[in-house]
């Protein structure tokens, strides 16, 4: 039983499959009691399906084996460590100084896939209940704002189409230029299957405003490449659910509906059922 509160180092594992736009998923925590003798990290590697959708194009299988190559490394690290010295946490200087360096080193920074945050300070009487914890904070509930929320306003939005019966005139599409991929939930088709607009739910509520921005920008490149392609229709809507309050988060979505619009991407807000009808209706 930890009697006093150990200073732990910990640093988020991200997956960062487009170079290009700098986005990521977190996937894993490790972290480092050095006093403790403590190294130690926990990796998502049951619920792909929350990477896998939230980057539309990326192959499953691709991801798993990027997974298991990390896990199997860091496995290979922590066995490095003697057991864990919490009732003495200050009489092995080696495990200590052992800890620090094989922590520093795992979280360099690095080129490819996975990537580590900065690492981070915080206080813990038990490292394990804190990686624990570290887990549940950044990685379980990682994937519930945006890809969850985004989700939910393509349910209600295809319940909308339903409802004046032009939902079989809307498929979804996976669109590419030989090299890049983007998936779009509501693409209008013609007699011929060629496309003629796209509508896309698109939520900008997420609880950072430079998470707003990024998405923003990741998107606008995506369509941009693609019409540069000439592989979609000019005719793109976004139908953005913005963030409910705050300051800088409310800048952040006036900032990315702005660089939507300057992209020749079409805006209205999701709430506004009528008009977002009336634009899937039109010719």
């Amino acid at each position: 039983m930890v009697t006093a509160r150990l200073q732990c180092r910990y640093s988020i594992v991200r997956f960062t499959p487009h170079v290009e736009t700098g986005e990521f998923a977190n996937i894993g925590i490790i972290l480092a009691a050095p006093k403790a003798g403590f190294l130690d990290f926990r990796v998502e590697t049951k619920r792909y399906a929350r990477v896998t959708g939230f980057f539309d194009t990326l192959e499953p299988e691709f991801f798993r084996n990027a997974v298991s190559a990390l896990v199997r490394e860091l496995a290979r690290v922590r066995k490095m460590m003697p057991a864990p010295i919490y009732e003495q946490p200050t009489m092995d200087l080696g495990a200590a100084d052992l800890a620090n360096r094989l922590f520093s080193q795992i979280t360099k920074e690095r080129e490819g896939l996975v990537k580590f945050s900065d690492p981070r300070v915080i206080l813990s009487e038990d490292p394990q209940v804190t990686l624990e914890k570290l887990f549940g904070h950044y990685i379980e509930r990682n994937f519930v704002t945006q890809r969850y929320r985004e989700t939910v306003l393509e349910e209600s939005m295809k319940g909308w189409l339903s409802d004046i019966s032009i939902d079989t005139k809307f498929v979804r599409r996976q669109f590419d230029d030989g090299i890049y991929k983007a998936s779009f939930p509501f693409v209008e088709v013609d007699s011929d299957g060629d496309p003629l607009k796209i509508i896309k739910p698109f939520f900008l509520g997420q609880k950072e405003p430079t998470s707003i921005i990024d998405h923003g920008v990741k998107w606008t490149t995506s369509v941009a490449r693609l019409r540069k392609a000439r592989v979609i229709p000019n005719r793109v809507l976004f139908a953005v659910e913005g963030p409910a309050s705050g300051g800088s988060n409310i800048a952040a979505f006036h900032e990315t509906v702005e660089l939507l619009e300057n992209s020749d991407i079409d805006v209205i807000p999701f709430e506004k059922r009528k008009a977002i009808l009336e634009y899937a209706s039109s010719s």
